[in-house]
């Protein structure tokens, strides 16, 4: 089903892909998609358009990580515009979402990109999924440190404000660590986040409301992107 109040502001990234994938197989599916990609990713796309496979629409957990997005969008009937620019926060991409109609945006744009002042003063609400339980595990790289600490991964689902993951608790739920931890940045990251996601967009089908919680911004910790010995270190604690 189309969910008439939800967009979907993204960029060309694996994440992008698993969360359309993954809309599409649960069929809930965003009224409105605006796909930040400069002039080379644009070419890009299209040049690709002829090479989608039926992974894409088929595969419940997986996605094609060289699926061309906009092709999808078209076979789906889901309405999309492109913006030449990847900063969310540009003049051309706040146009665009100061004129939809949609009143909630997930957001799926460039890794460390924060929304600004200008862009969260639409009116619209935008939602991000992060790799880490929050307020626990706030950051970068949060899976390899969650690893580190805990043996397992978690993903949370959020309202964005203009600091660093910070924003209210839609919902949050702890995955098993992966068999291989070598995929956790290209398959593992985009796939709990999806599935998240998606969950959360069918309870939002389901009632019409994406009720929170305010975090408790005086615990948990921020995390930077991890050194290269421990992120290995993480990806070899299993063995």
């Amino acid at each position: 089903m189309i969910l008439d109040e939800i967009g979907l502001l993204a960029v060309d990234s694996n994440r992008t892909k698993s969360y359309i994938h993954q809309m599409i197989v649960r069929q809930v599916l965003p009224a409105y998609v605006i796909y930040m990609a400069d002039e080379i990713h644009v070419d890009l796309e299209s040049r690709s358009a002829n090479h989608h496979t039926e992974q894409t629409s088929n595969d419940v957990n997986g996605f094609d990580s060289d699926m061309c997005i906009t092709q999808v969008l078209s076979d789906n009937d889901i309405p999309y515009q492109i913006v030449s620019n990847r900063d969310p926060n540009s003049e051309e991409v706040l146009k665009l979402v100061q004129e939809s109609t949609q009143s909630i945006f997930v957001y799926s744009g460039p890794g460390g990109a924060i929304l600004g002042d200008r862009i969260l003063s639409t009116g619209k609400k935008f939602v991000h999924v992060h790799p880490g339980i929050v307020p626990y595990y706030r950051g970068s790289t949060t899976l390899y440190y969650s690893l580190l600490n805990d043996g397992n991964c978690g993903a949370t689902i959020f309202y964005m404000d203009t600091q660093i993951d910070t924003g209210p608790v839609i919902m949050k739920r702890a995955f098993t660590a992966p068999d291989d931890r070598t995929t956790i940045d290209t398959q593992y990251d985009p796939l709990i986040r999806a599935k998240l996601l998606v969950d959360v967009l069918q309870e939002y089908a389901r009632t019409g409301t994406l009720p929170s919680e305010p975090q408790n911004t005086h615990v948990g910790e921020t995390y930077f992107i991890i050194h290269p010995v421990l992120k290995h270190l993480a990806i070899l604690s299993k063995y």
